[in-house]
């Protein structure tokens, strides 16, 4: 897509076509802002989405990050970012590399990555609102994608709104969040749930989620953004506004749940998604990456809940 030129084709009217329906060609009149700089707002705060972004939300990293894996394999990182590892396990225990930029196909099997900096401009005050992320504190879309980025941060600080109600991170793009007060604590079962908008089993859209304590040293869940094991952006949001659910409730809520103790952790105030749909859909010859989905391609970010 053109920078400046229209979207021929709505990326709903296509989604609707990939599950079995059917709708004529829409233009979407959204012009694409050619630098690709986006404003975030905290709370308190702002910053951009580019290449001046400030200390500790840059997506460069100086250390590891450790994964509690199964199979002990080593495989591609966020939307290909692949992890060059040493000494690690399967279980969790710290691994020493370095992040390089790569398309693959696997699962990812990172470390602890440790970045630069103070965490800004969130920081954690020790008042808690709600069970919902408080604050963006980065932000880095695909270029070309701007999907509701003149809705953040609201767009994805509250409670899921399903459908549009989201900020779409293109493919390749991340985003930090805060979450204040206590964070997200373990408990029994699952302790966080990332609400996306798949809108069917059949259109998912995998994003890689990372946590961490201090918003410096990340461990990751695995996720295989081809066999979807262990990704966000995969189940249908169930609790929309209007359902009656809880979605703090991950038997009710729908979305993706993740478990700390899977890592090792017992409570963190930092989480990190990456998108890694790329590689989804080029398994199966198709690309669903902006330019061409008038903005709203890879991720597409509703909500983040913490369920304890």
């Amino acid at each position: 897509m053109d920078a400046t030129g229209p979207v021929t084709r709505s990326r709903w009217c296509l989604v609707l076509a990939l599950v079995g329906g059917g709708c004529a060609a829409a233009e979407d009149d959204r012009e694409s802002d050619a630098s690709g700089s986006t404003t975030l707002v905290g709370p308190t705060s702002s910053t951009s989405a580019t290449s001046d972004a400030p200390p500790g939300s840059t997506s460069t990293s100086t250390g590891s990050e450790t994964t509690q894996g199964t199979d002990g394999s080593t495989g591609s990182g966020p939307s290909g970012t692949s992890e060059d590892s040493s000494g690690g396990s399967a279980s969790g225990d710290m691994e020493s590399g370095s992040e390089s930029e790569a398309e693959s196909g696997s699962g990812s099997d990172s470390g602890t990555d440790t970045e630069q900096g103070p965490v800004d401009p969130c920081s954690v005050t020790g008042v808690q609102s709600d069970a919902f992320a408080d604050c963006i504190v980065s932000f880095e879309p695909a270029e070309a994608t701007d999907f509701n980025h003149d809705l953040l941060p609201e767009v994805v600080l509250g409670p899921p709104g399903g459908s549009a109600d989201v900020a779409s991170l293109g493919c390749g793009g991340s985003i930090v969040l805060l979450f204040d007060g206590a964070g997200v604590v373990g408990g029994d079962g699952p302790d966080l749930i990332v609400f996306e908008n798949p809108f069917a089993p059949t259109f998912p859209e995998p994003g890689e989620v990372s946590v961490s304590e201090d918003g410096r040293d990340w461990r990751t869940f695995p996720c295989n953004p081809v066999t979807l094991d262990g990704c966000a952006g995969v189940s249908v949001t169930l609790a929309t506004p209007d359902s009656g659910l809880d979605p703090t409730d991950p038997d009710q809520a729908g979305g993706d749940a993740f478990d700390l103790a899977d890592l090792g952790l017992s409570a963190i105030h930092y989480l990190r998604i990456r998108d890694v749909s790329a590689a989804y859909w080029e398994a199966l010859d198709m690309d669903w990456c902006d330019p061409g989905q008038g903005g709203s391609g890879g991720f597409d970010l509703d909500a983040v809940a913490a369920v304890h």
